[in-house]
This record gives structure tokens, C-alpha cells and sequence, in this order.
């Protein structure tokens, strides 16, 4: 079968524990395009940040971003599913009563709740990050610009390095707010609308361009990624992937410090 559509998670998955992009992935996702395969960003990240990746890979691709909670094809928007206020609320109290890193995004602005994270810092001052994306607020003015729909958010992200203390905010969240929650990388986690997820966001995407499923193929590590990975035609798990996502996976790529989506793209899609 011919893939027509080419969905690929970006931490993890196709850059390196850099964060950096490969020449090689770079080359084979191009190959991929140059072939008639659509290609999009299905990350966690916001669709800004989607949308550098897609310029330094020299595609005019699409973009599932914030866990699917934004959609937008070549360079439209064509979806976004927000969340209650009461969960963004209910989250904004766990953290003041946790102290840890709480990102909530609009989709535009990320909002800092408890102070910049050493990796925010470092990309602010160096540049790579762009200060007019990032806003200091408190809780209690998070929530007011919530409450009077000044700023609706459509994802929030806790960040803690303390794996213990991020299981137990997991568990807060989990019994007090109604909300979907997903890990994204190692230290964070993923707060978004209930029944959110990238395959939801991915199959407003293959509506929109009238591809079916089965013609679709989803790269991916991490928990965030599974439901794509369970309902795409072909769902490729990278070899540094969780337990649970090989499980889910139809085949097994090489890992990302090993150019993974490059092999697995010449692999199973370019000669399908």
C-alpha cells in the first residue's frame, strides 16, 4: 500500500537527544515528500515550534500540535479543542500547591506559571526560544485571564525532574481534574482535553485531505504516542520507545540516536 499521509513525533523520535535534526532524517523525510507523501509534525510542542522544524526540513507539511488539541494544514487552522476552565483551574492549584513548572498554552503564547524551567532560561537568553512566545504569570492571574476568556488554553505542561514527585502530581491530576494526562518526554507531563489525543487530531487532519487511516504512518516513542501508533495503517515504534509503545507498534525502527524515522521511511513507506 501506498502511505499517503506521513506522521512523525519530534522528541524522541525524529530529532536526537540533542534536539537537533539529522541530516540524515532531514534527507529521507524530503525523499518522502518529493514522492507525494503529506507530511506532519504530531508532537507534543506547539504549533510555532512544528512549524521551524517543518522550515528547517524545506517542506510545506502540516501540523499536529499540543497532542492534538491543534490541527493546521499548511499553514490553516483547522482545528482546536480547548480545555475546561475548571480543569485548567483545578491543575493551577495542584501546582501552587506542588511548586512545579506549569506551561499552559493558547496554541500562540506559552503561559510560565512557578518560574522558567534552566532549559527555558538557556533558550531565552541564547535566543532560540523567542521571549514574545513565553508570558511569566502567577496562578491566581492565570486564572483570571481564564475565567474572563481573555486567554482560553488548549494544553498545559508540568515539567519536574523528580520522577517521584511527578508520579504523585500525576496522581492529583488523575483523581481531581477532568482531563486527559500523557507523558511527552521524561520529565513531563501532558494535561488536555478528555478523549484529546494526536491520532484524534490526526484523523481531523486525514478528513480534511481525504486520506483514510489505513493510508496513514505514525513515528513515535512515547506514551503521547500511542493511539496513533494503535490506529494508523502502519504505526512504527522507535527502538528507545516505551514498553507500551512497542507493544502497539506493527514494526520496530532503529532508535533515535540512530537516524530511526530515515531507516524506517526507506524501510516500510518509499517501498511500499
Amino acid at each position: 500500500m501506498k502511505y499517503r499521509l506521513l506522521c512523525v513525533d519530534l522528541d524522541g523520535t525524529l530529532l536526537n537527544r540533542q534536539k537537533q535534526l539529522s541530516a540524515v532524517n532531514r534527507a529521507a523525510i524530503r525523499r518522502a515528500c518529493e514522492a507525494g507523501t503529506e507530511i506532519c509534525i504530531a508532537s507534543g510542542r506547539t504549533g510555532s515550534s512544528a512549524e521551524e522544524l517543518l522550515q528547517e526540513l524545506g517542506v510545506n507539511g502540516s501540523i499536529v500540535a499540543l497532542n492534538g488539541s491543534q490541527v493546521i494544514c499548511h499553514g490553516k487552522e483547522i482545528s482546536r479543542s480547548m480545555l475546561d476552565k475548571q480543569a485548567v483551574k483545578a491543575v493551577l492549584d495542584i501546582a501552587d500547591r506542588t511548586g512545579v513548572h506549569t506551561i499552559l498554552n493558547d496554541g500562540t503564547v506559552s503561559f510560565v506559571v512557578n518560574g522558567y524551567t534552566d532549559i527555558q532560561k538557556k533558550g531565552l537568553e541564547s535566543g532560540v526560544m523567542k521571549a514574545d512566545q513565553y508570558r511569566k504569570e502567577t496562578s491566581e492571574s492565570m486564572k483570571a485571564l481564564v475565567e474572563t476568556d481573555t486567554v482560553t488554553v488548549l494544553k498545559i505542561s508540568i515539567q519536574e525532574s523528580n520522577r517521584k514527585q511527578l508520579e504523585a502530581v500525576r496522581a492529583l491530576i488523575a483523581d481531581e481534574v477532568m482531563a486527559s494526562v500523557a507523558k511527552s518526554d521524561i520529565d513531563y507531563l501532558d494535561v488536555f482535553q478528555t478523549g484529546q489525543s494526536k491520532w484524534s487530531g490526526i484523523r481531523k487532519l486525514l478528513e480534511y485531505l481525504d486520506i483514510s487511516p489505513e493510508e496513514c504512518v505514525c513515528f513515535g516513542d512515547n506514551e503521547n504516542d500511542i493511539e496513533m501508533i494503535r490506529h494508523a495503517g502502519l504505526g512504527v515504534a522507535m527502538g528507545n520507545a516505551l514498553p507500551e509503545v512497542l507493544e502497539e507498534a506493527d514494526v520496530v525502527t532503529r532508535d533515535y540516536e540512530h537516524d530511526g524515522v530515515a531507516y524506517g521511511i526507506d524501510t516500510w513507506v518509499l517501498s511500499s
